[in-house]
C-alpha cells in the first residue's frame, strides 16, 4: 500500500500529486525518503482520472512494503489512466528506460484506525471496465555488460580468479527469445585464460519462459577445473520453466511479450482481461 498520511481523500490535483509522491518515496526510495515526482488529476466520487509517475533514478531493488496496521474502512475506486516513466530507473542493478501505461486500474482507499490514508492497487477485476496495460523496457547492452562484469567478478573472486576483460553479445531468437554469450579473460597469478558464459531464454506461445544453455566453461584445463566449482550454481537454471501467463497487474493478465535487439534489448509486454 502507498501511505498518504493523515486526512481524507485528496480533492485537488496539487494535494493528490504531493501526497502520492511522498508516499511513493517512502515505498520506492526508503533510504532517502525523497518524494517521487507525481502529477495527478482527481475524478468524481473518489476516482482518479489520471496519475503520471516519474521513477527516473529510482532503484526498484530498494523498494519495501509498508504495513498500514488495522484498517477501519475501505472504499473502492478506479484510476482511469496510470502512466510510469523512468529514464533510467534501476532494476536489479541494471539501468533501464521504462515506459508503462495502464487503464481502468482498480484501487482501494483505506483508512487506518489512526486516521491515516492508504492507497492500494487491487490485483483483481474491478471498476466499470477491465484493466489493461502495456510495458516497454529498454536496457543497453553496454549496461548489461557492466552488470555481468560486476557479477562475474564477484563469482570469480570466490574461486581465486580475477576478471581482466569481458565482452557480451546478445542476439534475438525470433520475437520471443534471447541468446546471451559473454567471453571473458580471467587470471590467477601469472595464469591467463578465456572463459565463456552462455545462456538462452525463450517464451513459447503459451507464455512459458524456458531458460537453457546456461554454461560457464574454459578451454584451459586448469581454469576449467576451477570454474567447474560453479556447476552447482548453474545447473538449477538449465531447463527452468516459468509460467508468465500467471503474472498479472490490477487483474489484467500477461497476454503477450516480444523482444528485439540492436545496441539494446527492447522488451514489450501487454496485459489484458
Amino acid at each position: 500500500m502507498i501511505p498518504l498520511g493523515p486526512g481524507p481523500v485528496p480533492a485537488t490535483a496539487d494535494e493528490l500529486g504531493t501526497r502520492l509522491g511522498a508516499g511513493l518515496g517512502r515505498v520506492l526510495a526508503p533510504a532517502s525518503g525523497s518524494p517521487v515526482p507525481v502529477t495527478a488529476e482527481p475524478g468524481a466520487d473518489g476516482a482518479i482520472s489520471r496519475v503520471a509517475v516519474d521513477v527516473t533514478g529510482v532503484d526498484a531493488s530498494s523498494a519495501k512494503d509498508i504495513e498500514p496496521g488495522a484498517i477501519a474502512s475501505s472504499a473502492p475506486a478506479t484510476i482511469g489512466v496510470l502512466s510510469l516513466t523512468g529514464a533510467p530507473a534501476v532494476l536489479r542493478g541494471l539501468p533501464v528506460t521504462l515506459a508503462a501505461e495502464a487503464e481502468n486500474v482498480p484501487v482501494t482507499w483505506n483508512t487506518g484506525g489512526d486516521g491515516s490514508l492508504w492507497l492500494a492497487v487491487e490485483d483483481s477485476a474491478g471498476g466499470p471496465a477491465p484493466a489493461s496495460a502495456r510495458v516497454d523496457v529498454t536496457a543497453a547492452i553496454a549496461d548489461l555488460e557492466r552488470l555481468v562484469a560486476h557479477e562475474l567478478s564477484a563469482r570469480l573472486g570466490g574461486m581465486g580468479l580475477s576478471l581482466k576483460s569481458l565482452t557480451v553479445a546478445v542476439a534475438a531468437l525470433g520475437t520471443r527469445g534471447l541468446d546471451l554469450r559473454a567471453d571473458a579473460t580471467v587470471g590467477k597469478s601469472f595464469l591467463s585464460a578465456k572463459v565463456t558464459v552462455t545462456g538462452r531464454a525463450e517464451v513459447d506461445d503459451a507464455l512459458t519462459l524456458t531458460i537453457s544453455n546456461v554454461d560457464l566453461s574454459s578451454g584451459n584445463p586448469l581454469v576449467a577445473a576451477v570454474v567447474s566449482r560453479a556447476d552447482s550454481m548453474i545447473a538449477p537454471w538449465n531447463g527452468r520453466r516459468i509460467d508468465l501467463a500467471t503474472y498479472s497487474f490490477a487483474g489484467a493478465r500477461l497476454r503477450d511479450v516480444s523482444v528485439t535487439v540492436d545496441t539494446a534489448i527492447h522488451l514489450h509486454a501487454r496485459f489484458g482481461a
